[in-house]
């Protein structure tokens, strides 16, 4: 969605790494280049290192969210 005015936002909740790939590999094909912006989060048992330098590898400009996950315990 495009709203008047605005720059063009995307949400993508890639899950691991192939999907980050995806991910970049699908803007690349549909907005003709790579992200300005990337605003990054990662659970602990998720490849953040690996994740990390695909999204470097595209120049954007990163900004790190700190999320925590609660396990529940039944």
């Amino acid at each position: 969605m495009r709203l008047k005015g605005r720059s063009r936002r995307v949400l993508d909740g890639a899950h691991n790494l192939e999907g980050v790939r995806a991910a970049l590999q699908t803007w690349q094909e549909l907005f003709r280049g790579m992200p300005g912006r990337v605003i990054f989060g990662c659970l602990e048992d998720k490849p953040a290192n690996e994740i990390l330098a695909q999204l470097r590898k595209t120049g954007a400009e990163l900004w790190g969210v700190e999320l925590s996950l609660i396990h529940i315990l039944t």
